[in-house]
């Protein structure tokens, strides 16, 4: 198995995920619809460039930090809180992080690559982190909080 790129487990009841730390060449996985809560298996895999992880119990990402090759990356339907800063790899150029419990958006501010970004359904109240990805060509932050839209003009 160390020859992987592409791994899909949609839809089953999988919690722990440690077996897939030797898998040095996967380049996409997809744990959708699964019960993963614990992320540090997957931060040796330094090539992994798309990661679909919706539906799980996810609370912190701060173990996908030093995956430099990911690109793409879909936490929806979990349970985070917040984004600290410098828990998310520079590299991402699309991110969907919607119907989670998020309050605090400042770890996206150094995401400088960032194109897309869905937020949508969260506690978000401010989006100053925004201000300077301008390299944003999408954002969704619908039903949120959110009372000052100015942080959104310079993009």
């Amino acid at each position: 198995m160390k020859k992987l790129e592409r791994l899909d487990l949609w839809g089953n009841d999988i919690s722990d995920i440690s077996a897939l730390s030797g898998l040095s060449n996967l380049k996409l996985l997809s744990m959708i619809n699964n019960r993963i809560s614990d992320l540090s298996a997957l931060s040796g895999l330094r090539k992994l460039k798309r990661l679909y992880l919706n539906g799980n119990r996810i609370s912190k990402i701060s173990a996908l930090s030093g995956l430099a090759d990911l690109k793409e990356l879909a936490l929806d339907h979990n349970s985070i809180g917040s984004i600290p800063v410098k828990s998310l790899p520079d590299s991402l150029l699309v991110i969907s992080l919607s119907d989670n419990n998020i309050t605090d958006i400042r770890g996206l501010s150094s995401l400088s690559d960032l194109e897309s970004l869905n937020v949508y359904r969260n506690e978000i109240k401010n989006i100053s982190a925004l201000r300077n990805l301008t390299a944003l060509h999408y954002i969704n932050l619908f039903d949120n909080c959110i009372t000052d839209i100015t942080p959104v003009r310079h993009i």
